[in-house]
This record gives structure tokens, sequence and C-alpha cells, in this order.
């Protein structure tokens, strides 16, 4: 339930991964471009629910809310990036389809070359040679212009989804850095400067809960690291993560959690 906000730091990013954690939802700044290699996996951007192949391809926008879960023995190119590198190119950057699968691309006969693409830019950033770093951005603008050609989004974004979806993590973020406190939505409504009204429906919209349970949510979230990664005790781990009474947490941890704190220290199921 909880949505992490990812953040990263670097212009571009390319690697080649065995991902095997568990799916979590969360958002960042950067375009992100996924490629399957090999193997499968479940992919949710939005609302949307896509089965990835060998050869399909992923496209997130920034802010985009996103999670996966793959197989054991998967392999996914997985490319982030400043949408900035895209401006200088071309200043109105168009959405891009979601799920590029990979038989789409072979009618068209893209296929091999995409993966050629994504193959190139993980060769340059691990052998860093001169020049490297303009021919990653250089394949990132033409896999960019390949797929705008051929796989715009059909259904504009408009701007008031946009800014609505900016709301949330203007919402999201002030939870993140005040989880520790005594917030309320009436506070969340503030900083946004919208009624409380609208912010809980941004809640239930793109979370399915209330603002309340998403913040129990991440504040038992940020218990749960506390309990397993340090030696706190039980009530200044409850204060730290917002909550005076020890009941109250106690009552949430393991309506949360499906058990309490204590058994969750000890090791117990």
């Amino acid at each position: 339930m909880e949505i992490h906000h990812e953040i990263i730091t670097k212009s571009y990013t390319i690697r080649l991964r065995n991902i095997q954690r568990p799916p979590f939802k969360h958002w960042h700044q950067r375009t992100e471009f996924l490629l399957v290699h090999s193997g499968s996996c479940r992919v949710w951007i939005g609302k949307e629910e896509f089965q990835g192949k060998p050869g399909d391809v992923f496209v997130i926008h920034s802010g985009e809310i996103h999670t996966l879960s793959c197989e054991k023995d998967n392999l996914l190119y997985v490319c982030t990036f400043d949408p900035s590198i895209l401006y200088s190119f071309q200043p109105d950057v168009q959405f891009l389809q979601s799920y590029i699968p990979a038989r789409a691309l072979e009618q068209i006969g893209l296929l091999e070359q995409v993966r050629g693409l994504f193959a190139e830019m993980l060769q340059e950033k691990q052998q860093e040679k001169s020049w490297h770093d303009v021919l990653i951005r250089c394949d990132i603008i033409r896999l960019y212009s390949l797929f705008v050609r051929h796989f715009p989004r059909e259904v504009s974004v408009s701007k008031q989804s946009i800014t609505k979806f900016l709301h949330f993590q203007q919402a999201l973020s002030f939870i993140a850095e005040h989880f520790g406190e005594d917030i309320k939505l009436s506070d969340v409504a503030k900083i946004i400067n919208y009624n409380p009204s609208y912010v809980s429906s941004l809640f239930v919209s793109y979370t399915g809960v209330n603002f309340k349970s998403y913040l129990d949510s991440f504040r038992i979230n940020k218990a749960v690291e506390l309990i397993k990664n340090t030696n706190a005790t039980i009530t200044d781990i409850s204060a730290q993560c917002g909550y005076e009474n020890i009941r109250t947490f106690n009552n949430t941890f393991k309506r949360v959690t499906q058990m309490t704190p204590t058994q969750m220290r000890d090791g117990q199921v």
C-alpha cells in the first residue's frame, strides 16, 4: 500500500538487472525504459497491469506510480533518464504507450535495433571510453524518437490530470518527511492549498484507501524497519513513528502486519 518516492540523482542510469525484490509501489522524477531481456515479469503502471516477455518494452513517465514482480531467472535492461535530455531537441515531449510488445516491434523491423541500443548503452557505460556519455544520451534520444514515431500514447494526458498527480506527489512527500509528527489530513490540505475532501479523494483515487489508512500503513512499515534493524525499544519506535499512545500503536501494528511488535522482534510467525 505504501508508495515510495525513489530519489534518482544521476542524469541517466543503464543496468542489466536480475530483480528479486518483493513488489513495491514507487515513483520517481525520471523517465524509465524497461526491456525484458529474458524470463518474464508482471508490470503495473498506474492502474494498468501487463505481462512482460522477452523483447517487450515498458515506458514509465516521470511521476507515474509503478511496480513489478519477476521470476527468479529474469533479466531486465533498466534505463532511467532525466526528461530534460530530450528538451533541447523536442521541447514538447510527448507521452508514449506504456507497453510496447516485442511482436509489435518485430512487425515494423525494430526489435533487433531496440535490443541493440539497450546493449550498446550498457556496454558504453561499463567500458567508459571517451565520449561514452554523449553516445548513451544519443541512444536514449534515438529510442525515444523511434517510440514516439511508432507508439505515441493515443489518449493525451490532460493538464488537469497532471496537476492532480502533482498534488498527490506533494502529499506523499509531506507524509514521508513528517510521518513521525502528529499530522492530520488538514495539515496535508494546507500544504497543497486545497480542502481536505479534495486531498482525501486523491488518496482514494491513487491508492484505493483513505488518508488515515495510508498514513497508518506508512508508519507501520517504518516501524517494521526499525524493529528489524535497530535495538530501540518498542515504546521509542512507537513515538518515532508518530504514535503517542503505545496501545494505539500495538493495535495498528497488529492490524497491518497480523502480529504484534514483540512477536516480530522475537521472530515469531
